[in-house]
Protein backbone atom coordinates (compact mmCIF):
# COMPACT_ATOMS: atom_id res chain seq x y z
CA UNK A 1 0.00 0.00 0.00
CA UNK A 2 1.00 3.27 -0.96
CA UNK A 3 0.69 5.31 1.76
CA UNK A 4 3.47 8.75 1.65
CA UNK A 5 2.55 11.39 3.11
CA UNK A 6 -0.75 9.98 4.85
CA UNK A 7 0.29 9.42 8.54
CA UNK A 8 0.77 13.28 8.70
CA UNK A 9 -2.42 14.34 7.13
CA UNK A 10 -5.23 15.84 9.20
CA UNK A 11 -7.95 13.49 9.97
CA UNK A 12 -11.05 14.33 7.33
CA UNK A 13 -14.31 15.53 8.24
CA UNK A 14 -15.70 13.40 5.94
CA UNK A 15 -15.41 10.77 3.55
CA UNK A 16 -16.96 10.06 0.00
CA UNK A 17 -17.59 7.34 -2.10
CA UNK A 18 -17.80 5.77 -5.14
CA UNK A 19 -20.44 3.38 -5.97
CA UNK A 20 -19.68 0.45 -8.50
CA UNK A 21 -16.91 -1.68 -8.13
CA UNK A 22 -15.97 0.81 -5.07
CA UNK A 23 -18.89 0.10 -2.25
CA UNK A 24 -20.21 -2.62 -4.55
CA UNK A 25 -18.31 -5.77 -6.21
CA UNK A 26 -19.10 -5.27 -9.39
CA UNK A 27 -17.27 -9.06 -10.42
CA UNK A 28 -19.16 -10.52 -7.75
CA UNK A 29 -23.22 -8.55 -8.62
CA UNK A 30 -22.55 -9.63 -12.11
CA UNK A 31 -21.96 -12.96 -11.27
CA UNK A 32 -25.26 -12.68 -9.31
CA UNK A 33 -27.12 -11.50 -12.07
CA UNK A 34 -25.83 -14.27 -14.57
CA UNK A 35 -27.12 -16.40 -12.56
CA UNK A 36 -31.17 -14.80 -12.56
CA UNK A 37 -30.57 -14.46 -16.42
CA UNK A 38 -29.87 -18.01 -16.76
CA UNK A 39 -32.71 -19.03 -14.55
CA UNK A 40 -35.29 -16.91 -15.91
CA UNK A 41 -34.34 -17.84 -19.44
CA UNK A 42 -33.21 -21.46 -19.17
CA UNK A 43 -35.49 -22.42 -22.17
CA UNK A 44 -33.71 -19.62 -24.62
CA UNK A 45 -30.00 -20.55 -23.18
CA UNK A 46 -29.67 -24.02 -23.85
CA UNK A 47 -26.55 -23.49 -25.63
CA UNK A 48 -24.61 -21.82 -23.02
CA UNK A 49 -23.67 -23.04 -19.67
CA UNK A 50 -23.86 -20.16 -16.77
CA UNK A 51 -20.18 -19.55 -17.09
CA UNK A 52 -20.12 -19.07 -20.79
CA UNK A 53 -22.92 -16.57 -20.38
CA UNK A 54 -21.42 -14.94 -17.40
CA UNK A 55 -18.01 -14.33 -19.80
CA UNK A 56 -20.50 -12.67 -22.50
CA UNK A 57 -21.50 -10.36 -19.78
CA UNK A 58 -18.70 -9.32 -18.64
CA UNK A 59 -17.38 -9.16 -22.05
CA UNK A 60 -19.97 -6.95 -23.48
CA UNK A 61 -20.58 -4.86 -19.77
CA UNK A 62 -17.06 -3.34 -20.21
CA UNK A 63 -16.83 -2.86 -16.33
CA UNK A 64 -20.10 -0.53 -16.80
CA UNK A 65 -18.79 2.04 -19.14
CA UNK A 66 -20.46 1.06 -22.15
CA UNK A 67 -23.65 2.66 -22.72
CA UNK A 68 -26.61 0.73 -21.33
CA UNK A 69 -28.45 0.76 -24.48
CA UNK A 70 -25.67 -0.39 -26.87
CA UNK A 71 -24.68 -3.06 -23.97
CA UNK A 72 -28.01 -4.68 -23.84
CA UNK A 73 -28.01 -4.33 -27.59
CA UNK A 74 -24.67 -6.21 -28.09
CA UNK A 75 -25.37 -8.77 -25.20
CA UNK A 76 -28.42 -9.49 -27.20
CA UNK A 77 -26.46 -10.28 -30.48
CA UNK A 78 -23.76 -12.20 -28.98
CA UNK A 79 -25.92 -14.86 -27.27
CA UNK A 80 -27.10 -17.58 -28.98
CA UNK A 81 -30.66 -17.78 -28.02
CA UNK A 82 -32.30 -21.02 -28.81
CA UNK A 83 -36.04 -19.17 -28.46
CA UNK A 84 -36.89 -15.87 -29.10
CA UNK A 85 -36.06 -12.58 -26.81
CA UNK A 86 -36.69 -9.45 -27.80
CA UNK A 87 -33.76 -6.52 -26.42
CA UNK A 88 -36.92 -4.79 -24.63
CA UNK A 89 -37.30 -8.02 -22.66
CA UNK A 90 -33.40 -8.30 -21.60
CA UNK A 91 -33.50 -4.66 -21.17
CA UNK A 92 -36.59 -4.78 -18.79
CA UNK A 93 -35.14 -7.66 -16.65
CA UNK A 94 -31.21 -5.63 -16.64
CA UNK A 95 -32.72 -2.83 -15.06
CA UNK A 96 -35.27 -5.05 -12.90
CA UNK A 97 -32.79 -7.84 -11.63
CA UNK A 98 -28.98 -6.25 -11.83
CA UNK A 99 -29.65 -3.43 -9.14
CA UNK A 100 -30.82 -6.01 -6.49
CA UNK A 101 -28.11 -8.12 -7.50
CA UNK A 102 -25.85 -5.95 -6.08
CA UNK A 103 -23.19 -7.21 -3.64
CA UNK A 104 -20.94 -5.15 -1.39
CA UNK A 105 -17.26 -4.89 -1.53
CA UNK A 106 -15.57 -7.14 1.13
CA UNK A 107 -14.89 -5.20 4.29
CA UNK A 108 -16.98 -1.92 2.85
CA UNK A 109 -19.99 -2.57 5.01
CA UNK A 110 -17.83 -3.32 8.28
CA UNK A 111 -15.43 -0.29 7.69
CA UNK A 112 -18.54 1.97 7.14
CA UNK A 113 -20.44 1.20 9.95
CA UNK A 114 -17.15 1.48 12.10
CA UNK A 115 -16.69 5.11 10.73
CA UNK A 116 -20.46 6.06 10.96
CA UNK A 117 -19.95 5.13 14.98
CA UNK A 118 -16.99 7.54 15.10
CA UNK A 119 -18.99 9.82 14.30
CA UNK A 120 -17.28 10.80 10.96
CA UNK A 121 -19.94 12.34 8.07
CA UNK A 122 -19.84 9.75 4.99
CA UNK A 123 -21.77 10.04 1.11
CA UNK A 124 -21.89 8.71 -1.73
CA UNK A 125 -20.99 10.57 -5.39
CA UNK A 126 -21.52 8.48 -8.23
CA UNK A 127 -22.35 8.28 -12.00
CA UNK A 128 -25.44 6.42 -13.85
CA UNK A 129 -29.13 6.36 -13.54
CA UNK A 130 -30.64 7.61 -10.77
CA UNK A 131 -33.36 5.29 -10.37
CA UNK A 132 -30.80 2.24 -10.48
CA UNK A 133 -28.42 4.05 -8.32
CA UNK A 134 -30.71 4.66 -5.58
CA UNK A 135 -32.19 0.90 -5.82
CA UNK A 136 -28.45 -0.38 -5.38
CA UNK A 137 -28.32 1.73 -2.13
CA UNK A 138 -31.53 0.83 -0.68
CA UNK A 139 -30.36 -3.03 -1.27
CA UNK A 140 -27.59 -2.92 0.01
CA UNK A 141 -29.06 -1.04 3.00
CA UNK A 142 -26.31 1.60 3.66
CA UNK A 143 -28.35 4.55 3.11
CA UNK A 144 -28.86 5.80 7.11
CA UNK A 145 -25.17 5.40 7.26
CA UNK A 146 -25.19 8.70 4.31
CA UNK A 147 -25.15 12.16 5.30
CA UNK A 148 -25.53 12.58 1.11
CA UNK A 149 -25.99 10.27 -1.98
CA UNK A 150 -25.06 12.85 -5.36
CA UNK A 151 -26.37 10.73 -8.26
CA UNK A 152 -25.31 12.17 -11.91
CA UNK A 153 -28.33 11.97 -13.60
CA UNK A 154 -30.57 13.81 -10.73
CA UNK A 155 -27.51 16.48 -10.22
CA UNK A 156 -27.19 17.02 -13.81
CA UNK A 157 -23.30 16.46 -13.48
CA UNK A 158 -21.17 14.06 -14.29
CA UNK A 159 -17.36 12.60 -13.05
CA UNK A 160 -15.04 13.96 -12.91
CA UNK A 161 -16.85 17.15 -13.30
CA UNK A 162 -15.81 19.24 -10.02
CA UNK A 163 -19.32 20.41 -9.78
CA UNK A 164 -20.80 17.30 -8.73
CA UNK A 165 -18.47 17.26 -5.69
CA UNK A 166 -18.92 20.93 -5.19
CA UNK A 167 -22.99 19.45 -4.40
CA UNK A 168 -22.04 17.08 -1.89
CA UNK A 169 -19.92 19.21 -0.17
CA UNK A 170 -22.84 21.94 0.09
CA UNK A 171 -24.93 19.60 1.53
CA UNK A 172 -22.41 18.11 4.05
CA UNK A 173 -20.97 21.56 4.82
CA UNK A 174 -18.10 21.26 4.51
CA UNK A 175 -14.76 22.33 2.87
CA UNK A 176 -12.81 20.21 0.00
CA UNK A 177 -9.45 20.10 2.09
CA UNK A 178 -11.79 18.57 4.88
CA UNK A 179 -12.93 15.53 2.75
CA UNK A 180 -11.55 12.59 1.39
CA UNK A 181 -12.74 10.60 -1.51
CA UNK A 182 -12.25 6.48 -2.37
CA UNK A 183 -12.54 5.20 -5.92
CA UNK A 184 -11.65 2.92 -8.26
CA UNK A 185 -11.47 4.58 -11.61
CA UNK A 186 -8.25 7.03 -12.05
CA UNK A 187 -9.85 10.24 -14.12
CA UNK A 188 -13.77 10.02 -12.86
CA UNK A 189 -12.66 9.22 -9.35
CA UNK A 190 -8.92 10.35 -8.72
CA UNK A 191 -8.52 13.39 -11.02
CA UNK A 192 -12.25 14.42 -10.48
CA UNK A 193 -11.48 14.70 -6.84
CA UNK A 194 -8.29 15.88 -7.10
CA UNK A 195 -9.42 18.69 -9.32
CA UNK A 196 -12.41 19.71 -7.02
CA UNK A 197 -9.94 20.14 -4.58
CA UNK A 198 -10.59 16.84 -2.06
CA UNK A 199 -7.97 14.16 -1.08
CA UNK A 200 -8.63 11.41 -3.31
CA UNK A 201 -7.74 7.85 -2.09
CA UNK A 202 -7.33 5.57 -5.03
CA UNK A 203 -8.88 1.96 -4.24
CA UNK A 204 -6.78 0.02 -6.58
CA UNK A 205 -6.97 -2.85 -8.89
CA UNK A 206 -9.61 -2.16 -11.15
CA UNK A 207 -8.07 -0.14 -13.66
CA UNK A 208 -4.58 0.86 -14.88
CA UNK A 209 -3.10 4.33 -13.57
CA UNK A 210 -2.64 6.70 -16.74
CA UNK A 211 0.78 7.10 -17.56
CA UNK A 212 1.04 10.55 -17.71
CA UNK A 213 -0.20 11.49 -14.64
CA UNK A 214 0.40 11.77 -10.66
CA UNK A 215 -0.64 8.91 -8.80
CA UNK A 216 -2.59 9.82 -5.52
CA UNK A 217 -0.27 9.88 -2.82
CA UNK A 218 -3.00 7.46 -0.73
CA UNK A 219 -3.87 4.35 -2.26
CA UNK A 220 -5.04 1.01 -0.84
CA UNK A 221 -5.92 -2.04 -1.61
CA UNK A 222 -8.74 -3.15 0.56
CA UNK A 223 -11.35 -1.09 2.91
CA UNK A 224 -9.38 -2.29 5.96
CA UNK A 225 -6.60 -0.12 5.00
CA UNK A 226 -8.91 2.63 4.74
CA UNK A 227 -9.70 2.57 8.35
CA UNK A 228 -6.47 2.05 9.39
CA UNK A 229 -5.43 5.30 7.89
CA UNK A 230 -8.18 6.90 9.21
CA UNK A 231 -7.04 6.34 12.48
CA UNK A 232 -3.47 6.80 11.85
CA UNK A 233 -2.04 3.36 12.76
CA UNK A 234 0.67 1.24 10.85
Amino acid sequence: MNRRGAQSMKKPKAVLFDLDDTIIDRRLTLGKYTLQLAADYAYALTSLSAEQLGARIVQQDAKGYKPRDQFINDLMRTIPWSAPVTCDELRSHWFQHYPISSVVAEGAREVMEQLASEHLMLGIVTNGVTVIQHTKIDWLGIRSMMKTVIVSEEAGLRKPDRGIFAIALREMNVQPEEVWFVGDHPVNDMIGAREAGLTPVWLRGKHQWPEDVTEPSIQIDHWLELLNLLRGEG
